[in-house]
């Protein structure tokens, strides 16, 4: 018959720092273009403050919600139509910025630079960096040394105390002749955490 003795086992889980900093997702101009046979600023002209004309930019993106201010201030409100938004900038801005909660916001330099009367498009994507696979630091510190460890399955060396962990639910088993076998489930999250086995 084998013993019932436990011997003993610290797990200590070291979950300080997660390596997984979410990166924000980021704005992304892949094209800017003068439409030369685009009359819609023309047809729907839009004076700036000093009763100029303003050039139209035409910004294509699927991202919603999105905000704007110009070098030279955007001109009135900005509208979506037909899939775009419309953004109206006094003659000669050299910039524009875009933004929206939870992207980085982009300030993008004009070239050419607008000039009234005149339509642009402007085309925008939203790059979104790829998940990364949260690991965590767990220190194990197993008594007797002698012992056999197995974390889902696969032996670890006892000598080592400190292994990575994905995030999630772990089985912890440990083995010694002549001793029932001891096993645990451990999960691995974004908290500091101890557990005594």
């Amino acid at each position: 018959m084998k013993r019932m003795l436990y011997f003993p086992v610290l797990i200590l889980l070291l979950f300080v720092q997660s390596m997984h900093a979410q990166d924000n997702p980021e704005f992304r101009v892949t094209s800017f273009t003068h439409e030369s046979n685009n009359l819609a600023a023309r047809i729907n002209q839009r004076p700036d403050a000093n009763d100029e004309p303003c050039a139209l930019v035409l910004v294509r993106t699927a991202e919603t919600g999105l905000g704007f201010t110009g070098s030279n201030n955007v001109v009135g409100q900005v509208q979506w139509k037909n899939g775009d938004y419309w953004v109206y900038v006094s003659g000669g801005t050299r910039t524009l910025k875009i933004y929206k909660q939870g992207i980085k916001t982009v300030e993008y330099r004009f070239d050419p630079v607008p000039r009234p009367k005149e339509t642009y498009l402007l085309v925008l994507d939203v790059v979104r960096p790829k998940p990364k696979i949260s690991v965590w630091p767990v220190t194990l510190i197993v008594r007797p040394e002698n012992a056999t460890l197995t974390i889902d399955g696969n032996k670890v060396d006892i000598q080592q105390k400190t292994h990575k962990l994905a995030e999630g639910t772990h089985t912890v088993k440990l083995e010694m002749q002549g001793y029932q076998p001891l096993e645990k489930t451990i999960t691995g999250n974004d908290k500091i955490g101890r557990a005594h086995v």
